[in-house]
C-alpha cells in the first residue's frame, strides 16, 4: 500500500537553480501566496509580499517571462485566472481611502491592461473565483457569499453572515463545482449550495474542517478535519486528516488519509495533499492515493502549499531551503525541479 519516493536530487537542483540566469529577483524579505496555474498549465500568477506591500506577477512555468501585473501602492493580491486564459480577478486596496477601509474585487487582463473595478463597498474581499463558464465570480466580503457578473453588475448576496439564531458565522473559501451548478464552501464546517444560493447542504458540522475541493464529477467534496490543542495564545494542530463527503448525502463522511489540503487530479481516479514527513520535523512532503484511499505515494519535497497544474503534469509550490522560501514548479512524478523565483540577497 505504501511506496515512498526519495528524490535527492531535489536538494541539489536547489543549489544549481540558484545560478540559472533569469531566475526571478523579487526583492528581499519575499513572502508568497500560493501560486495559481492559468488553464492551459502554461503560466503561474501569483501574490508577492514584498517589504510592505503586496502586489501580483505572472510567470511561465521555466521560470522566463516574470511580468509584474500590478504596482499599487496599496495591495493587490488573491489572483484568479478566468477559463479562457485572457484576465485575472483580483483584490485591490487601491481606490478605497483608509478611513472608507478595505478594498474591491478588481479584473484585468493578463497582461495587466485594461484594470476594471467590479465592486464599490466591499468589505475585506478575499479569494474571488470565477465561475466555469466565465460568466460570474464568487468572493468573500465581511464573511458573507457574494455572486457578481464578471462585468461589475448584479452582485448577490448567497450566504449571510449570521445563523438562525443571530450568531456570527465566518464563511470561506468558496469553490464552484465543475459543472457550475454548486458552490461548496467553510462556514463552521463544509456547506454546499446551489449557484443561486438555494438549497443549502451541511456536509460537516465541525469549525476545524476547511479546504473544501470538488471531484471533476461534481459529485463529492474532499475536505481537511484538523484536532486542534492548547490556548488561546498557542493553538496549533496537532492532527489532519483528508475526508471525503458524497453531496447526495448517499454515504457518511469518511476519513481518508492523514493529510491537508486536497485536490483532486483531472482524472478524478487520484487525490494529492499535503503531507507530514515527520511529525517532529515540521516538513512537508506531497502525497497521492486513489480516490478510494488506497495506494499512498509520497514525493520527498519538503514543501508546502501544492497546486497542480490543470493538465495534471507539474505541480507548483513553496519551497523551503535554509530558511528561504521560493516559488517551484516539478513533474509530477517529482522529476524536472525547476526554482520560478528568487530573493535579493542583502
Amino acid at each position: 500500500m505504501f511506496a515512498r519516493k526519495f528524490y535527492s536530487s531535489i536538494g541539489l537542483a536547489v543549489i544549481w537553480s540558484l545560478l540559472i540566469p533569469g531566475c526571478l529577483t523579487l526583492g528581499e524579505d519575499v513572502f508568497y501566496d500560493p501560486p495559481k496555474w492559468s488553464p492551459k498549465s502554461d503560466r503561474i500568477a501569483f501574490a508577492a509580499l514584498h517589504g510592505e506591500n503586496w502586489d501580483i506577477y505572472r510567470v511561465n512555468v521555466d521560470g522566463t517571462g516574470l511580468t509584474q501585473l500590478t504596482n499599487s501602492p496599496e495591495l493587490d493580491r488573491y489572483p484568479d485566472w478566468s477559463p479562457d486564459g485572457q484576465q485575472i480577478v483580483f483584490v485591490s486596496y487601491r481606490d478605497r481611502p483608509p478611513q472608507d477601509c478595505c478594498g474591491d474585487i478588481y479584473v484585468m487582463q493578463a497582461d495587466g491592461s485594461k484594470v476594471t473595478r467590479l465592486t464599490q463597498d466591499a468589505y475585506f474581499p478575499s479569494f474571488p473565483k470565477w465561475s466555469p463558464d466565465g460568466k460570474q465570480i464568487v468572493f468573500v466580503a465581511n464573511d458573507e457569499i457574494y455572486v457578481i457578473n464578471s462585468d461589475g453588475s448584479k452582485r448577490t448576496k448567497l450566504v449571510g453572515n449570521k445563523d438562525k439564531n443571530g450568531q456570527l458565522v465566518i464563511n470561506s473559501s468558496p469553490v464552484w463545482s465543475p459543472d457550475g451548478k454548486k458552490i461548496a464552501f467553510g462556514s463552521n464546517g463544509i456547506s454546499v449550495i446551489n449557484a443561486d444560493g438555494s438549497d443549502r447542504i451541511n456536509l460537516s458540522n465541525d469549525s476545524d474542517d476547511y479546504a473544501p475541493s470538488w471531484s471533476p464529477d461534481s459529485k463529492k467534496i474532499l475536505y481537511t478535519k484538523t484536532k486542534m490543542a492548547g490556548d488561546a495564545k498557542n493553538l496549533q494542530a496537532i492532527d489532519r486528516n483528508i475526508w471525503i463527503a458524497d453531496i447526495q448525502g448517499a454515504n457518511p463522511p469518511k476519513k481518508l488519509a492523514e493529510g491537508s489540503d486536497p485536490t483532486w487530479l483531472a482524472n478524478g481516479q487520484k487525490i494529492a495533499f499535503t503531507c507530514e514527513a515527520d511529525k517532529n520535523s515540521n516538513k512537508w512532503n506531497i502525497c497521492f492515493i486513489n480516490s478510494d484511499g488506497s495506494n499512498l505515494t509520497e514525493l520527498d519535497a519538503n514543501g508546502s502549499f501544492f497546486t497542480w497544474s490543470p493538465n495534471g503534469r507539474k505541480i507548483a509550490f513553496h519551497y523551503s531551503e535554509r530558511e528561504e522560501i521560493e516559488i517551484y514548479t516539478m513533474n509530477s512524478d517529482g522529476s524536472g525541479l525547476t526554482q520560478l523565483t528568487k530573493h535579493k540577497k542583502y
